[in-house]
């Protein structure tokens, strides 16, 4: 996320040139625009512009030398997928807490099926201490009696958009004149807020699951989940961690987690070096 837009060196071979490229993935990094140049500054016209999807094979063709230079890469938008550091949560019989100071165990405010307010058990908090930050969306909204409250949150979070069928949409597509669903303070039932207005920032970014797969976060009912995947898809791949959670093994919990998040790192930076090739002909 960091290098979204920004010109980026890339040394494919020590015998040729560096290539320059500038990738700029959209809101839910689903797409992408992308340049290319024979140089490593980006300067000038490139030699290449498309679009492509976010996780597409691109092929790039230079022809401007004595040799046809041919090179296959892979371009990769990932969204944050986490709520912003510094939002709230409300704590079964403790004071308000910051994400940054939920820990695994702790019973945070979520909602049931029909929105009403109970608490749920945290079974594993994402990105604790780190300083990374990310782009994600500052979601304001004022409720009937012009309570105002904001949210900020990743583009691929799921918001509750549908008390009646328990619909979410992601943040991305959220824009003023919108309904989100709030659980104000002291009040057991959800309420139809407004949003006032959406717009880009940056935050230190932390992600909260509870056993229940919903959290209300700054007053805002949410899923725990994003539209990466389809959430049944992704309570099948929760189901494990939260077993070894009930089990008594929390430890462990995070360590998969990590372990899950690390391979699939090293696989696509793997994947990227596999798919990087020179043909000369």
């Amino acid at each position: 996320d960091s290098d979204n837009g920004k010109c980026k060196d890339i040394d494919v071979d020590d015998s040729l040139q560096d290539l320059g490229i500038v990738v700029q993935c959209n809101d839910d990094r689903t797409r992408a625009t992308y340049s290319l140049w024979w140089d490593d500054d980006c300067d000038g016209q490139a030699q290449q512009s498309g679009v492509a999807g976010a996780n597409d094979c691109v092929l790039f063709v230079d022809s401007t030398g004595l040799f046809s230079r041919t090179i296959y890469f892979r371009i990769t938008c990932k969204a944050a997928d986490c709520f912003a550091s510094h939002s709230t949560v409300n704590v079964k019989d403790a004071p308000k807490k910051q994400l940054d100071d939920v820990v695994v165990g702790d019973l945070v405010e979520s909602f049931d099926v029909d929105g009403k307010r109970t608490f749920s058990e945290v079974f594993l908090v994402q990105h604790a201490g780190s300083e990374r930050t990310s782009t994600m969306k500052l979601i304001s909204y004022s409720l009937a009696d012009d309570t105002k409250g904001t949210l900020t949150v990743s583009p691929s979070h799921l918001l509750l958009r549908s008390l009646e069928n328990g619909a979410y949409v992601a943040a991305s597509t959220i824009k003023a004149g919108d309904a989100v669903y709030v659980l104000a303070d002291g009040s057991d039932a959800p309420m139809k807020a407004i949003v006032d207005d959406v717009k880009d920032v940056t935050a230190k970014r932390r992600n909260i699951h509870t056993l229940n797969d919903r959290i209300v976060v700054d007053g805002v009912l949410a899923s725990v989940g994003t539209n990466v995947l389809p959430l049944w898809a992704q309570r099948a791949l929760w189901t494990p961690l939260k077993t070894l959670h009930k089990l008594g093994y929390s430890s462990a919990v995070s360590q998969l987690d990590a372990l899950v998040h690390t391979g699939y790192s090293n696989y696509r930076h793997a994947a990227s070096k596999f798919m990087t090739q020179f043909a000369f002909f």
